[in-house]
């Protein structure tokens, strides 16, 4: 429950989600608009496509494409309907000699030649001619009679879209058990194997359906195909240079059936057979200028990019403002697609971006409305939340500012502190060096004192010397005094009653 109103929370506040998800849910209602009016989209689908076929500049036919076609000489000199085979096979293997890349012929060997029309030797000149100009590309039926490994089948189906007008051919498509390529496709790749260029097919794309790229109305006269009556008569004068400049290194495609019955319609108003359609991707290959379109996943992300980005202008700018920038979304989504097709081959999906693109513009209306009461709920919500932080943030701001006084006077009494011990350092300086003077002076006096203490010493020295000397001078004279005093009857040792003797002999004296 937490997480989901945590996702609600984030959905409501972030305006790219609100767009991303308004432009999923108008991608789903433009789907099932395409499943209720199918053909209507389909044609709003290709309204770029088929204006820009009509109006652009004309395409080129390929010079590396040659069709034969028959013609109202020819029929009046072979019949109007189908051909002996000989003529056929003589039409194969002219064309082969005259150094053909790839040919291909409307031909179905779904019957054997009866004998007004050659019979079995016309069949056998045929499936020679096969033979000899291998691989030459024919048309696929599911009752054929006559084989021929010389011959590979392709199909000449087209695609008729829901609004009735046949823009795509199918890649491959299943005949009975199998699998036919397509026509045009066949030819395209055995040209580009013969030439060993780079092969521009249906197969070498994904599986989708190929656009048809037309040449002027799309009809087979805008191919500017060359009369099998000329080419007959080039044949029977032996005109070599003739049939080389038609066919030397050319895909060749001779139109030998009547026209056939099935028709299509395309953007052009033109109605063709299939094998016209089919020709006219073949020049489209060989002038690699193949029209590629988005499939399933493509067109999906498209519009939902396209309604997100409109979504996203009109809940970002309200007002006129939105609604201008929205549908500037969508008018340069319209050129981009454009210029797409015109520069890049690429065609780009119209109807659902567009529908998708219309319904964001009542959608999100619908969306601001339903979420105004939400959004008013969680703005309450938002703001008492915001007030409760803000009073835990004031009583945070008040610790904090009691504890910045606390540190401010810890601060101060540090200072106090430092300072004091500043004046003790500098009183213990000054008594260090006044000690240190002292120091200094005791040490002068102490040599001073060394210096008169050696001198007292050596005049002791000099005293004790004239000590002994006089001592041993004392001495004799007391010894004579004594000897004189026992001259007079005076016996003593004293040496102050000597001494007095002597004073009172130099007195007499």
């Amino acid at each position: 429950m937490l997480d989901r109103q945590k996702f609600w929370r984030l959905f409501i506040a972030s305006l790219p989600l609100q767009a991303l998800g308004i432009g999923v849910l108008t991608t789903l209602l433009s789907a099932m608009l395409w499943s209720a009016a199918p053909a209507t989209l389909t044609a709003l689908d290709y309204t770029v496509y088929d204006t820009w076929l009509r109006h652009r500049t004309t395409a080129q036919v390929s010079p590396s494409l040659t069709i034969v076609t028959r013609d109202v000489a020819s029929e009046e000199r072979f019949g109007r309907g189908l051909w002996d085979r000989g003529i056929l096979a003589q039409l194969i293997v002219t064309i082969h000699e005259a150094g053909a890349a790839v040919i291909g012929m409307d031909h179905r060997l779904d019957y054997a030649s009866p004998a007004q029309l050659g019979g079995a030797a016309s069949d056998a000149l045929f499936l020679e001619a096969l033979r000899t100009a291998s691989p030459v590309v024919l048309i696929q039926n599911p009752d054929s009679l006559l084989q021929s490994d010389a011959a590979i089948y392709g199909h000449i189906t087209v695609t008729s879209d829901l609004d009735h007008i046949s823009r795509h051919i199918p890649p491959s498509i299943r005949i009975g058990t199998q699998t036919v390529p397509a026509f045009g496709s066949i030819l395209s790749e055995i040209f580009h194997r013969h030439t060993a260029t780079l092969p521009q097919s249906l197969s070498s794309h994904s599986d989708a359906d190929v656009l048809i790229n037309i040449v002027g109305d799309g009809s087979l006269t805008a191919l500017q195909p060359i009369p099998l009556s000329s080419v007959w008569n080039a044949v029977e004068r032996h005109d070599e240079p003739l049939l080389a400049s038609w066919f030397k290194d050319k895909a060749v495609v001779i139109r030998s059936s009547p026209g056939g019955s099935e028709t299509w319609l395309l953007p052009s108003n033109s109605t063709v057979d299939g094998l016209t359609a089919h020709l006219h991707v073949v020049n489209a290959f060989l002038n690699h200028e193949r029209i590629d379109s988005l499939g399933w996943f493509g067109r999906f992300t498209v519009t939902i990019v396209l309604a997100s980005l409109a979504a996203w202008s009109l809940l970002q700018f309200r007002g006129m403002m939105g609604l201008v920038l929205a549908g500037a979304v969508v008018v340069g989504y319209g050129v981009l697609s454009t210029a797409m097709l015109s520069w890049a081959s690429l065609l780009m999906p119209i109807a659902t971006p567009l529908a998708a693109s219309f319904s964001v513009f009542i959608g999100t209306a619908l969306w601001v409305n339903l979420t105004a009461s939400q959004r008013l709920i969680l703005l309450e919500r938002d703001m008492i939340r915001i007030q409760q932080e803000s009073a835990a943030v004031r009583e945070a701001l008040v610790l904090h500012e009691d504890r910045a006084e606390a540190l401010q006077e810890d601060l101060d009494t540090a200072n106090a502190a430092i300072a004091f011990s500043a004046g003790q350092q500098e009183e213990l300086t000054r008594t260090t060096h006044l000690l240190r003077l002292q120091i200094a002076e005791a040490q002068g006096q102490e040599q001073e004192a060394r210096r008169h203490l050696q001198e007292l010493e050596r005049q002791l020295g000099d005293l004790r010397a004239a000590g002994t000397v006089s001592s041993a001078i004392r001495d004799a004279e007391l010894n004579r005094l004594q000897v004189e005093s026992r001259q007079f009857g005076i016996l003593t040792q004293d040496r102050s009653l000597l001494r007095l003797f002597h004073d009172m002999k130099k007195s007499a004296q």
